[in-house]
């Protein structure tokens, strides 16, 4: 557990695969840059719209964590992380 962890230098690392995130443009952006694909939780104000751009650009998905069930979410990891980038 740590209070902070340097977002862009993991996602700059070679063994990263995929960035949950809750689709903020910062996050988005560092990931786009690094190559890391995304399944983005939008939950406030323009990360709906983020996630939504950044689906229809190909790097990333997006779930609702209301209604998406265990199941369906392990899918998406797995389809995800088996996509080469």
């Amino acid at each position: 557990m740590a209070s902070w962890l340097p977002q862009n230098d993991i996602l700059g690392h070679n063994k990263t695969k995929l960035f949950i995130n809750h689709g903020g443009s910062n996050g988005l952006m560092e990931a786009a840059y690094h190559g890391v694909p995304m399944i983005c939780t939008p939950f406030f104000g323009d990360q709906y719209d983020n996630a939504y751009i950044a689906k229809r650009k190909g790097f990333a998905e997006v779930v609702n964590l209301d209604t998406i069930t265990a199941d369906e979410l392990v899918d998406i990891i797995n389809r995800v992380i088996s996509n080469k980038r």
